[in-house]
């Protein structure tokens, strides 16, 4: 009975040598699949920490009180695969009082990058970017004044700058009705009470 299951069935279809080679090319084909997607997805985690380093140079995270500062800052990436942009922002102390800065420069990419590193390497003063042009869907622009002086009426916890931050993204996202489309940094500081 055994060598009648084994023998070759009329219409032609046996085993052998053409299905060890089907079998061997077919594990050989899904290795070298396999091995792409690991070097894939290599090559992915280490450009998210090539732009998270870059990040952190351009904006290097500040410690919640510096320079005399209460302070806190987010960002923002519109294109979130990249999770870095052209905005800036930082804190220093100098001789002659704190100095801040918080800018945007222009265009896209790794240039935009260089040049805010470059940037944020000098110094500078400013107060929000990608919020005070974030639009709704008329066109009207958030009104961060406004916002700023019935939030801090309102609730006075927003007086602490990390608050604050959470708060201002959170009305300019809502403004939009389809989230912040720009880089976004928002930068809030204040005095620290001694």
């Amino acid at each position: 009975m055994y060598l009648a299951d084994e023998a070759p069935y009329d219409n032609g279809y046996s085993t052998g040598w053409p299905g060890l080679i089907l079998v061997a090319v077919s594990g050989i084909g899904a290795v070298v699949v396999c091995a792409g997607r690991v070097r894939a997805q290599q090559r992915a985690a280490h450009i998210r920490r090539v732009a998270r380093t870059t990040r952190h140079t351009v904006l290097r995270p500040l410690p919640s009180h510096w320079a005399g500062l209460d302070q806190a800052a987010s960002y923002t990436a519109a294109d979130v695969a990249a999770r870095v942009g052209g905005d800036f922002y930082d804190i220093q102390p100098s001789p002659h009082g704190t100095r801040l800065v918080l800018g945007d420069v222009q265009g896209k990419g790794l240039g935009a990058v260089s040049t805010a590193s470059v940037l944020a390497g000098s110094f500078r003063e400013a107060a929000s970017d990608g919020v005070t042009e974030a639009r709704d869907s008329s066109g009207a622009f958030f009104p961060l004044l406004e916002h700023l002086d019935t939030a801090l009426r309102t609730d006075p916890e927003l007086a602490e700058p990390r608050h604050l931050v959470h708060d201002i993204r959170n009305a300019a996202s809502r403004h939009t009705a389809r989230g912040l489309t720009d880089d976004t940094a928002i930068l809030a500081v204040r005095r620290t009470h001694h």
